[in-house]
């Protein structure tokens, strides 16, 4: 699972992966291939023209595991500001409505429980019976670097181990 991870990582920006920030979009449901292309088309295009005060963002996106959208951004070519951020924000919304996904379903969790991708409610956590083979999709990844070592975790390494139990 670790490679597929690092494989959809490689259409990102080719930098020292710790100078690529990531920002991730998780699905709540898997996002088909033929949808993926078409998704992967309409951000390619959007990120030809994705400026940060005048200047181009050097930028890429993948879908991982049919389930997050994930952007990088090169930071040591040019950061994104509060205003490039917004419209990468309404970019998705737009993503959303045209493709009828939720790609910012926060209010659950990605995890593989017993081998299967899962997403579940936090409310409905504790119902599971963790194994010590389960893990978590850590959202909080801030960096490719970040994804490559830790977006898939185990449960007790997670900020949500709580949940669970």
């Amino acid at each position: 699972m670790i490679e597929t991870i690092r494989e959809q990582l490689s259409s990102l920006p080719m930098s020292s992966a710790e100078h690529v920030r990531v920002s991730l979009f998780p699905s709540d449901k898997p996002i088909p291939s033929e949808l993926q292309s078409q998704i992967i088309r309409e951000c390619h295009s959007f990120l030809q023209q994705w400026d940060a005060h005048g200047k181009r963002l050097d930028a890429g996106a993948t879908v991982i595991l049919d389930h997050f959208l994930c952007i990088g951004i090169n930071e040591s070519h040019q950061q994104p500001t509060g205003c490039s951020l917004d419209k990468l924000s309404h970019f998705v919304q737009s993503l959303e409505k045209r493709f009828d996904l939720h790609l910012n379903a926060r209010d659950k969790v990605y995890m593989l429980y017993d081998g299967r991708f899962t997403t579940i409610p936090f409310s409905q956590c504790h119902q599971l019976d963790i194994q010590e083979r389960d893990k978590i999709f850590n959202l909080m990844c801030a960096t490719r670097s970040d994804m490559e070592s830790s977006f898939l975790i185990p449960i007790k390494e997670s900020p949500y181990y709580r949940l669970f139990y």
